[in-house]
């Protein structure tokens, strides 16, 4: 899911991944309840820099943040939170978790905002641009809703309304999550599934791979942000010249120059 994106040449399959992560004892069934092991999973199977942080809710619910993750310093942001049925974020203390990845951004802005000034327009109303975006195009954002209030002389701003863009699990659709909603799904992870399936594989097969401090000290108000690395281009080898061949080419190219 997230591989693709930071690589679309990437073809590691989720098969290998698991057995990565069964290998590292990261997890026994496929289940992951560390976004620390996450972000240590991630780094080994993609060519990316993984950043695990402890700041959720400030990182979503924050326009400028958001802004500064993805577009500027051009992160995905892995994300666990409940799903419900049509995949949005729900409260169910973590008997729905899921992991999601956070690709992108989404806001309603004033007409000809110039931050989109070199934009791709997909019709009147919607347009589109790809990262990195600059600290003045964040400013345009954050500052397209301004109102005036009594005192003339001063303004009050309004950060505009925003949705994240996200992918989750297998699915090949993209969703529109409410930052809020998203970081309070993930702010009440607490346990697993208590669902026959989940229990049998927990106290029969071996049980799952918990951290010291339970579900909710391995997901609670954690995500995993994943920074592609640049590719290291190999120099173009050189043909190995024996010396009789370097001497004819030497004769060739005075040769050359005489005539």
């Amino acid at each position: 899911m997230a591989g693709q994106h930071l690589d679309p040449s990437n073809d590691i399959t989720v098969e290998q991944i698991q057995e990565k992560a069964v290998r590292n004892k990261f997890s026994r069934f496929g289940e992951m309840f560390s976004a620390l092991n996450m972000s240590r999973l991630a780094e080994e199977s993609f060519h990316c820099q993984a950043t695990h942080t402890g700041d959720c809710w400030s990182r979503l619910t924050s326009l400028k943040s958001v802004v500064q993750t993805l577009c500027i310093d051009e992160n995905l942001i892995l994300v666990p939170y409940d799903s419900d049925h049509d995949m949005q974020p729900c409260m169910v203390k973590g008997q729905k978790a899921h992991w999601g990845v956070i690709l992108g951004v989404a806001f309603v802005l004033p007409y000809r905002n110039k931050a989109f000034k070199n934009a791709t327009v997909v019709d009147g109303y919607i347009s589109y641009m790809k990262p990195p975006m600059t600290e003045k195009d964040m400013n345009y954002i954050i500052k397209a809703h301004v109102n005036a209030v009594d005192d003339e002389d001063s303004v009050r701003l309004e950060e505009p309304k925003y949705l994240l863009i996200v992918r989750q699990s297998k699915s090949k659709r993209l969703f529109l999550f409410n930052p809020n909603l998203l970081a309070q799904s993930n702010g009440n992870l607490a346990e697993f599934s208590s669902g026959r399936k989940h229990e049998h594989l927990n106290y029969c097969d071996g049980g799952f791979v918990l951290p010291e401090s339970g579900v909710s000290g391995g997901l609670r108000g954690q995500l995993v942000l994943l920074k592609s690395k640049p590719r290291e281009e190999t120099p173009p080898s050189e043909g190995n010249i024996d010396e009789d061949d370097e001497y004819e080419y030497e004769e060739y190219e005075e040769e050359t120059e005489v005539s």
